[in-house]
């Protein structure tokens, strides 16, 4: 700013002297008076980059409570994995032992099975705990 008011002080003396080193002063004027123009486009410029870079950038507080949410959500949908598998682990061992138990009844108490059929139907009733439990 103070340069232009030189630049405008030069001009009108150069006009003052009847014209000598007026086409320079009236240069000299012009390109102040431009660059001053364009300094509020050149900040206005700076300005919108620097919001624009902000807004792609997160603070420090903004990433913790992101990576806590995340955190506690992870550890929620482990805990429910966790309750799920234990659940499903236990109702393969009580259908388990239901089997085993009605084939030990039909085996030992009402004779209406072989000791083979008895066999299998553990063997088949075990793999099948096995697989379900190797599947959670």
């Amino acid at each position: 700013m103070h340069k232009t008011k030189v630049a405008i002080a030069e001009l009108s003396k150069a006009e003052s002297k009847g014209g000598k080193g007026r086409e320079k002063a009236v240069q000299n004027a012009e390109n102040r008076i431009s660059a001053l123009m364009s300094e509020p486009a050149v900040l206005n410029r700076k300005l919108f980059c620097s919001i624009r870079d902000s807004t792609k950038k997160i603070s420090a507080t903004q990433a913790s409570n992101q990576i806590s949410a995340s955190y506690k959500a992870m550890r929620k949908q482990i805990t429910d994995a966790q309750s799920t598998y234990t659940s499903v682990k236990k109702s393969a061992d009580k259908k388990y032992k239901a089997i085993e138990s009605a084939a030990d009844h039909e085996y030992y108490v009402s004779k209406s099975i072989s000791k083979k059929q008895h066999d299998e139907i553990i063997a088949k009733a075990e793999s099948t705990r096995e697989q379900i439990n190797c599947r959670c």
